[in-house]
């Protein structure tokens, strides 16, 4: 196999499997990398297979990465060696983390809020940066029944790429009503 760092470019151990197969090794890579762990279950119950094919993906990925995984027969299951390197997935975000179900880290997703501030909402954010004023606002934690109102002190925008939100300075909060 040829060095090159450029993954799409090279030539993988893979090309001779069929995609249904390779997605089965993924994923047995996906456990292996996220979870530290690995059981024929989680191939099964993903995937809808029987044991005799878990079992024969668990060999075929055992022969083209040999050294990658190991047997704890205590834990009665696969664990990533320590030279453990992924071969098939190039893990880049906690996206593909928070899709493993795993009992001993726990992951809670929200929902984005749907917020569409008007033209008025946003001239008066900018402003507030450019003047360095604070503005009333009313607060909805994720937590909470029911918004407060509260005085914040904006003092820039960022964005993630998908989203714009505002920087407070400090980050406090004062409720309207005390002050």
């Amino acid at each position: 196999m040829p060095q090159n760092l450029d993954r799409t470019t090279i030539e993988t151990p893979t090309d001779d499997l069929p995609p249904t197969v390779i997605q089965r090794l993924m994923h047995l890579e996906r456990c292996l990398f996220w979870r530290g762990e690995l059981q024929r279950a989680d191939l099964i119950d993903e995937f809808g297979i029987n044991p005799i094919q878990a079992a024969k993906d668990f060999r075929a990925y055992m022969e083209r990465y040999p050294g990658n995984m190991e047997y704890n027969k205590s834990r009665r299951r696969y664990l990533p060696s320590p030279s453990f390197k992924p071969q098939l997935i190039e893990p880049k975000t906690l996206d593909e983390f928070a899709n493993m179900a795993s009992p001993l880290v726990p992951v809670a997703k929200w929902p984005l809020p749907n917020r569409r501030a008007t033209s008025q909402v946003l001239q008066a954010m900018v402003s507030a940066v450019r003047e360095r004023q604070k503005i009333e606002v009313q607060y909805q934690s994720m937590t909470g029944e029911k918004p407060t109102w509260r005085w914040l002190s904006p003092h820039a925008f960022a964005s993630d790429g998908e989203r714009w939100q505002p920087s407070f300075s400090g980050c406090f909060f004062v409720d309207a009503r005390q002050q």
